[in-house]
């Protein structure tokens, strides 16, 4: 995917007459696609990776409003959390919140508090972790974001309780931890979506 991608991306860029807006929109979505492709290809964490969702966020930056800015700002903080850089992760984490407080959508919601709640938890920040994991758990409803899955490559539900589960763990709850990760293992299974079972 990414060798169509970047030639198409690149074509994009040559266009001039266009409607400059409608122009940055179509490069933001390849680009977009083209960081989720090298996750599969290169790695989360890969140079390759970063750069194209680095390069996301600049075109997110001349575009006045945007509903990619979402996934695009979810896919650095992925790159950055994978890749061990936990500052610029959690950052990251904190502006997913920020863009969604006062947004209707409660798939993102839950998606931004799992991320900042799993940034404070690489931090050690335990108890302000538990908070945003706790936010995540009452947004979650299974119907209504089972299609997360295919957006995110896994069910953002399950991945909230298995972090959930090893920051109880290290707030030494030991046995709300362990609930925590079997809830977390009984809703992965249910789901029969590989990437879900395999990421608890």
């Amino acid at each position: 995917a990414t060798s169509h991608l970047s030639p198409a991306i690149a074509l994009l860029q040559e266009q001039t007459g266009a409607d400059e807006a409608s122009n940055h929109e179509h490069i933001l979505a390849l680009q977009g696609q083209r960081g989720k492709a090298l996750m599969a290809r290169r790695g989360y964490a890969a140079k390759e990776t970063r750069l194209a969702f680095e390069q996301a966020m600049e075109i997110v930056g001349k575009i006045k409003d945007t509903p990619l800015h979402f996934p695009v700002l979810y896919g650095l903080w992925v790159a950055q959390h994978v890749g061990g850089d936990h500052a610029d992760a959690l950052l990251r984490g904190e502006a997913l919140v920020a863009q969604t407080r006062h947004a209707a959508d409660s798939g993102a919601s839950l998606v931004a508090n799992r991320a900042l709640a799993i940034s404070l938890m690489m931090q050690g920040r335990f108890d302000q972790a538990q908070s945003y994991f706790e936010q995540a758990h009452a947004l979650y409803d299974s119907k209504a974001h089972a299609a997360l899955a295919d957006s995110y490559g896994h069910e953002p539900g399950v991945g909230n309780y298995m972090y959930g589960a090893l920051n109880l763990w290290a707030l030494g709850k030991t046995q709300q931890a362990e609930a925590c990760a079997r809830k977390g293992e009984q809703m992965a299974l249910a789901t029969g979506h590989i990437n879900t079972i395999c990421y608890m």
